[in-house]
């Protein structure tokens, strides 16, 4: 290796550009600008929902041949129903294709916030709602704007999104003020409300007197003894690589112990919050927060000595806003080490853990989540998601002990709605190669008998999932449910499940089909690298025609093949005074561990 590409391999945030799976740079980035604004797809009128790698095949790639770098531009005009997917060839910088989309939405959009602001504040019928609670001035309300959701009847075109307003006055946040009552929808396009909702008046809360920036103590520690090669981090007999995603946030790449293949890709797919407040300003709260808002562009930095120790790694990438401009993101990624407590132990014999702590956050709104895979001596790599951040809360009456209610009391004349938060991963899984086959794993007890005289046989049986439409499974907690991928010489990895909750929203509600993947907690599709949004490539106000749900229909063969796991993981979060006005962190994880992976402990040496 000469000396300049030895120190590109070195550098956090600066994999070697040889690489066609490396996270874009800045410099790639405007070159993407440059190539769109002269092939006439990127104007003062267009707009960039995503830029991102375009997956080179996996194939080729795996096969060692020599990879052109490409990307993949997501470009809409606003109002028009239409995007275009344009592939990009850096090395010559040309246009590879273009694929037409029609009545789709794409994200969201930085300046629609700053714009629904401006549109509601004149708006007559939105002033004159804000009077009646005795509000004259709507420089004092802050909007926010939340995906509409879908409309029926709505015109395909129209770009749409939802307002709710707070008091931004007082001490505290603003999201502790609600002005309940009142919601619009906006066409965003138009620059106009189509309609305004006010189911009547309620008390604004009071302020509430608190920070939401107390002093942190710095956390010791962290640095991690991880090395680069090759634009890869190395870490024990670990090796993986990382991808900063502008719609899928942190993505691992080529999971591998020493040589042997474990994991292809893994990333959050996507993730809902449904509300559980079936009031009119309420019920349509279903944030689909990946498709409509995207976890890369939401990121927030790392901080050492608060978000993560003081020895953490920080790593700096760069994406691109919805104008093509590169956006450089510092302490994007974070790295550090961490005291996993007793790893082993028999009488004298001890040994603790080291734990190897790759974390990305994101703010959403009110909620901040931080998703963190660990990696383990053991060969087990765990995926934890933390939640924090501030729950949704709405001006409400106190309510009694023990009657029912879809929001918990949190302080005076104001309270948190039930809600539930759903994350679906998609991992693509390669042990010890790309020809697998997945099983399930149930156990149970015997019953008596003359061969279990004593009642107490327990039995593992594992079943064969041979369709995507067998692979179909929920958790099930009393069977100790858990499924294994395994190679065609029965080395294999198991998805363990962690906590995990079933939607509590009927099978008839919207979001359950705008998030089908909601139905089972895991699925299972042969490889197609088109197959890579649960809810479909455009969620934002669509009514659910793609995503798992469309695609498992065909019922693929899966065995013996390159399959992807899609693990649905959910929490149900009851609101609790304890957790306001910041709530602390929840976590929430699963395991990759492996199952006869190794001939012995991994840990012990010779």
């Amino acid at each position: 290796m000469t000396p300049l590409l030895l120190l590109a391999a070195l550098m956090p945030g600066q994999p070697p550009p040889a690489d066609p799976l490396a996270s874009l740079s800045a410099s790639e980035l405007a070159q993407v600008r440059s190539i769109l604004r002269q092939k006439s797809l990127l104007s003062e009128k267009t707009r960039l929902a995503w830029v991102a790698l375009a997956e080179p095949d996996k194939t080729a790639w795996l096969g060692g041949q020599k990879l052109p770098r490409r990307v993949e531009a997501t470009v809409f005009v606003p109002g028009t129903g239409r995007a275009s997917i344009a592939t990009l060839d850096l090395d010559s910088s040309g246009v590879v294709s273009t694929r037409d989309v029609e009545n789709v939405q794409p994200r969201l959009l930085t300046e629609e916030f700053q714009s629904a602001w401006e549109v509601a504040s004149r708006d007559p019928r939105w002033r004159s709602a804000l009077k009646k609670r005795g509000i004259s001035d709507p420089e004092s309300v802050t909007v926010n704007i939340w995906g509409a959701g879908a409309i029926d009847g709505a015109d395909g075109k129209k770009r749409l999104a939802r307002l709710v307003a707070y008091r931004a006055t007082g001490e505290g946040h603003y999201l502790a003020r609600p002005i309940e009552g009142l919601s619009a929808l906006i066409d965003l396009v138009a620059r106009k409300l189509i309609t305004v909702e006010d189911t009547g008046a309620v008390p604004v809360p009071p302020p509430q007197g608190y920070s939401l920036a107390p002093a942190s103590p710095a956390l010791p520690g962290g640095t991690p003894k991880v090395r680069r090669e090759n634009g890869e981090f190395v870490w024990g007999a670990w090796r993986f690589s990382l991808e900063l995603h502008p719609r899928e946030g942190l993505v691992l790449r080529r999971v591998r112990w020493g040589e042997r293949s474990i994991l292809y890709r893994a990333s959050l797919s996507e993730m809902v919050v449904p509300y559980g407040d079936p009031t009119p300003g309420w019920r349509w709260r279903n944030a689909i927060d990946e498709g409509e808002y995207g976890m890369g562009q939401n990121t927030a930095p790392l901080v050492r000595g608060a978000d993560v120790p003081d020895g953490a790694q920080l790593l700096e990438f760069t994406l691109a806003d919805e104008l093509g401009q590169p956006k450089e993101i510092p302490g994007a990624v974070a790295l550090y080490e961490r005291d996993g407590g007793l790893l082993i132990k028999h009488e004298n014999m001890a040994r603790r853990a080291r734990q190897l702590v790759v974390c990305h956050t994101a703010t959403l709104g009110n909620y901040d989540y931080a998703f963190q895979w660990i990696f383990h001596e053991d060969g087990t790599l765990e995926c934890e998601t933390l939640l924090t951040g501030i729950m949704l809360a709405k001006g409400d009456t106190p309510h009694k002990l023990g009657e029912a209610s879809s929001a918990h009391t949190l302080s005076e004349r104001l309270s948190a709605v039930n809600h539930q938060h759903f994350f679906c991963w998609r991992l693509d899984l390669d042990v010890d190669g790309t020809k697998n086959r997945l099983i399930e794993c149930n156990t149970s007890p015997l019953p008596p008998g003359p061969s279990n005289p004593e009642g107490n046989a327990i039995a593992m049986r594992e079943t064969p999932l041979r369709t995507e439409s067998e692979a179909k499974r929920r958790i099930d907690p009393a069977q100790s449910r858990y499924w294994k991928v395994l190679s065609e010489k029965n080395t294999g990895y198991a998805l363990i499940p962690g906590d995990n909750a079933l939607p509590l929203a009927a099978p008839t509600a919207t979001i359950r089909k705008r998030a089908g993947f909601l139905d089972s907690h895991l699925w299972a599709t042969p490889l197609r690298e088109n197959e890579r949004w649960a809810a479909g490539e455009f969620p934002n106000q669509s009514a659910g025609s793609d995503g798992l749900t469309a695609w498992t229909r065909a019922d693929r063969e899966l065995q013996n093949r390159d399959i992807v796991l899609w693990y649905t993981q959910g929490i149900t979060h009851l609101p609790r005074p304890e957790e306001w006005p910041v709530m602390n962190v929840h976590k929430i994880s699963f395991k990759l561990m492996p199952v006869g992976f190794f001939p012995r402990n991994p840990i012990l040496s010779e």
